[in-house]
């Protein structure tokens, strides 16, 4: 998995954490060219039914159409859909596959880094925040690897063509009229984009809290038993399932309330062709033809505005469970060997202990102060003392599951 670890320069990595998805997509260009080409192709395709419709009502009108007509208006349909389906399936069986392969390698490196981080990372982090990362953060991931791309393709896509539908060949000032609402929406995006992710991230914590308390829970579940806890334990997890319902129903008013606006922005471009595009075909500037036309590209690009507003929600949430599993995986041991170090064979030899005091990360009270002995090759030693006087941790010194201060051991 060295493929989504490339060096320790967190300063410049650790602001996005899009670099694990960058990586990956650098590394499998041609899948995800044929994604894009799949789905972009597919949204254009679709951009043809309503102009084609157009015409259609426009002959039907003037009374151009026969049987044989109508027949070639169906069929062009037709193999129109069926071919924008068979782009759309590949394009997207294509991203969800990978979508499925980046997530298997982010837990698999999530794994690998958990496996060499020494005992004082953990002694700093709760097993149930890690656990939130191989979990609900990776699911983000999959989320907006195989859902992401898929609506900013297709809402590309869609959107470019049906904007060049509708000026090049129907009415320029139609289109831009009916399209202007749309120009508030990078406004929304600045105002609710930082706030979702910030809701996001604190969601993603109150998680990794809850997962905490339920693996202390089943940890000391015989203590638990044992003293008759069962309530303040039920307690505790109430309050840990309270902070997330309070977390989630926050994310998921400040969403829908950005889910809501953008489709309503395009349904204020759907009011101004009834209105102003009615005024044009009374007019005889366009057709009816047109004027169905229209009204049919604005219900077609009500799915991906949809999608824009879904799409940049997702990115957001993506955001902040990104820099959470890069900081995570950017993590250095402080437990290393130099450059320098070479394996040597098994030797006998002693032990000398100078001066080791010692204490664990975030306290301030040493565990061990001004500790010297000396152990000679073959030799034992007693260690006695009562609890928490650092038994155990000396045991750990001279294993060098925590790094020493140097020269003392």
């Amino acid at each position: 998995m060295a493929t989504l670890i490339k060096g320790t320069r967190v300063e410049e990595r650790l602001r996005s954490g899009w670099y694990l998805l960058w990586d990956y997509a650098r590394e499998h260009p041609f899948v995800y060219i044929g994604s894009v080409v799949g789905i972009g192709g597919s949204s254009v395709l679709a951009t043809f039914i309503p102009r084609l419709i157009g015409q259609f009502t426009d002959a039907l009108q003037k009374g151009r159409l026969d049987s044989e007509g109508v027949r070639y208006f169906a069929f062009v349909i037709l193999g129109v859909g069926l071919v924008r389906v068979t782009l759309g399936w590949l394009g997207r069986v294509l991203s969800a596959q990978h979508g499925r392969i980046v997530t298997y390698k982010i837990r698999d490196a999530l794994f690998a880094k958990w496996e060499s981080l020494p005992l004082s990372y953990y002694h700093g982090h709760s097993v149930g925040d890690l656990l939130s990362h191989a979990l609900s953060d990776v699911e983000v991931i999959r989320q907006v690897a195989t859902m992401g791309i898929n609506m900013t393709v297709n809402g590309a896509f869609m959107l470019g063509a049906a904007l060049y539908m509708m000026t090049v060949h129907m009415n320029t000032s139609l289109a831009l009229a009916s399209l202007c609402p749309l120009i508030a929406i990078p406004l929304l995006v600045r105002h609710f984009g930082p706030r979702i992710r910030a809701r996001s991230a604190k969601f993603q914590a109150s998680l990794g809290a809850m997962s905490q308390s339920v693996e202390e829970t089943f940890g000391g579940i015989r203590a638990i038993k044992a003293f008759g806890n069962e309530a303040v334990a039920i307690h505790t997890f109430q309050d840990r399932i309270d902070a997330i319902v309070r977390e989630k129903m926050s994310f998921v008013r400040l969403s829908a309330i950005f889910g809501a606006l953008i489709p309503f922005l395009g349904a204020l471009g759907f009011i101004v062709v009834l209105a102003y595009g009615g005024h044009l075909a009374i007019q005889h500037v366009i057709t009816l033809g047109d004027l169905v036309a229209f009204l049919l590209y604005l219900t077609l690009l009500k799915m991906p505005l949809e999608q824009l507003g879904n799409m940049l929600n997702l990115i957001q949430r993506a955001s902040a469970s990104l820099t959470r599993i890069a900081v995570l995986l950017e993590a250095v041991p402080d437990v290393r060997d130099r450059e320098d170090a070479r394996v040597e064979p098994p030797t006998k030899g002693g032990i000398e202990v100078r001066n080791l005091t010692f204490h664990y990360p975030g306290h301030v009270e040493p565990v061990l102060k001004n500790v010297s002995f000396t152990l000679p090759p073959g030799g034992t030693l007693g260690i006695t003392g009562p609890i928490g006087s650092g038994k155990s941790t000396l045991i750990r010194l001279l294993t060098r599951l925590y790094e020493p201060p140097d020269a003392s051991v």
